[in-house]
Parts: structure tokens; C-alpha cells; sequence
């Protein structure tokens, strides 16, 4: 992860709806997995311990998050 990530952004990079990605970052924010930090009206989360960064899987995201910002959602297949 390279750095505080808003629930938007992941859920586009990840292809996965808001609602899914805010309910999993609520119950790792509670393990503390994560750390929630406000930026203004958003919050942002990163990994409460870089190393957890180790045993993530790799992966490209499906677009860049800024690209799909202001496009209605297309409902997944």
C-alpha cells in the first residue's frame, strides 16, 4: 500500500462497491489492522503496520481511481 487511501478510491482500484470496502475497513479498523486518519471531510486509511504490506498478494488496480471519479458505477458481470 503506498499510502493513506480514501474508501472511494480503494473501492474503484479495487473494482468492489463502497459499501463492501467501508464494512471491511470497519471491522479491520476494529482489529486494528488499519488506521483511519481524517483528510478534511474523508477519511483515509492505511495499514496500521507496514509490514502487513509483505503479505499482501500483489496486484495491478483495474483503473486508476481518479479516472473513474464523476462516472456512474457499472454494475459488475
Amino acid at each position: 500500500m503506498a499510502g493513506p487511501i480514501s474508501v472511494s478510491d480503494l473501492a474503484a482500484a479495487t473494482g468492489i462497491a463502497d459499501t463492501t470496502v467501508s464494512q471491511t475497513l470497519r471491522h479491520l479498523r476494529a482489529s486494528q489492522t488499519v488506521i483511519a486518519e481524517r483528510d478534511g471531510r474523508v477519511m483515509r486509511y492505511r495499514l496500521a503496520d507496514s509490514s502487513l504490506a509483505e503479505l499482501l498478494p500483489r496486484r495491478e488496480p483495474t483503473s486508476h481511481p481518479e479516472a473513474r471519479r464523476g462516472r456512474a458505477r457499472q454494475p459488475r458481470p
